[in-house]
């Protein structure tokens, strides 16, 4: 269930950032983020933080960061950016198992096959290597829409369009993996 709300809540930031800035100050949704994200963490802190790796403290420290500089700054588009900033994280996490493997994508595959061939860790890294780029792409294109004159833009890529864009990656890998490896199913 926590999980769920996790994930509502992302899928619905763009929405409730975009109608809080209609009617509140950039400062005081950064701070309402800042407060949520501080009290996330401090409720599940001593596990997370010891199960973290530096990679996504890091990311943590991030996004807590930004929302403090929007909270001081009073910056609505430092605001828009934290999608960009997720993404870049992401691109961060994913990259960083690139360098120190097992890959994510590996990670991910090794939960339903333990037992992943050596052609299997080849795919998967270069499966990881695609959601990197997929991260680069979609950073750059929600920077650009966080401008000032791209509201519309922002609310309609962030809100929708990034999420059918990473849909259709998870879905096309997902078909061309059971073409490509009919072997690999379980």
């Amino acid at each position: 269930m926590k999980r769920l709300l996790a994930l509502l809540g992302a899928l619905a930031y763009p929405l409730a950032v975009f109608l809080a800035l209609k009617y509140f100050e950039p400062r005081l949704v950064g701070a309402s983020l800042l407060l949520v994200l501080l009290l996330r963490y401090r409720r599940q802190s001593r596990a997370l933080w010891q199960g973290f790796a530096g990679v996504q403290r890091l990311r943590l420290l991030g996004l807590i960061a930004l929302s403090a500089a929007v909270t001081l700054s009073g910056s609505a588009m430092l605001l828009r950016l934290m999608p960009a900033l997720i993404s870049l994280s992401m691109l961060l996490v994913f990259g960083h198992t690139l360098i120190h493997p097992p890959s994510m994508i590996e990670r991910f595959a090794r939960q339903i096959t333990p037992d992943l061939p050596p052609a299997g860790v080849a795919y998967t890294r270069n499966v990881t290597r695609v959601w990197c780029g997929f991260f680069v792409l979609n950073a750059a294109v929600a920077g650009y829409t966080a401008l000032p004159a791209g509201q519309a833009y922002w609310l309609l890529y962030n809100g929708l369009l990034s999420y059918l864009a990473m849909g259709a990656l998870f879905a096309g890998e997902w078909l061309y993996r059971r073409w490509r490896h009919p072997e690999s199913r379980p």
